[in-house]
């Protein structure tokens, strides 16, 4: 099972952090994760249930800027700013259409999950 899981089941029933890396280690041993990132993940699952990836910049916008740019050297900030507004004049209404098609999907997850952290899970949503 992954650990994950079991430090989420910890959150939900409002085990101690301290006491849910007492358990993981108990159960995988060697295996288990390092305490820092028990509590990283601790932290991050037992956050309110806002999850900036539900914001269409990080999965559609920021990609979209970030490839193409990806290793070109810029001298100045107005370069910068003239090949972002270049690559953004390339983006299709098709492209923003499907970006919001995507985005009702992750809002559905995100409603299924209860507001917890769900990539990775395998959540299908039937439409």
């Amino acid at each position: 099972m992954d650990q994950r899981i079991c430090i989420k089941f910890c959150v939900k029933n409002k085990i101690k952090c301290a006491d849910a890396f007492r358990m993981l280690t108990v159960a995988y041993g060697e295996a288990t994760l390092d305490r820092s990132n028990v509590y990283r993940w601790y932290k991050m699952l037992a956050a309110p249930p806002y999850s900036p990836d539900l914001a269409p910049c990080d999965f559609f916008l920021f990609p979209k800027l970030k490839r193409p740019m990806k290793g070109r050297r810029y001298a100045t900030i107005e370069e910068i700013k003239t090949a972002s507004k270049e690559e953004l004049n390339k983006i299709t209404k098709n492209d923003f259409l499907k970006c919001f098609e995507d985005w009702k999907k992750r809002w559905h997850k995100c409603i299924i999950s209860d507001g917890d952290y769900f990539e990775g899970d395998k959540i299908h949503i039937h439409e």
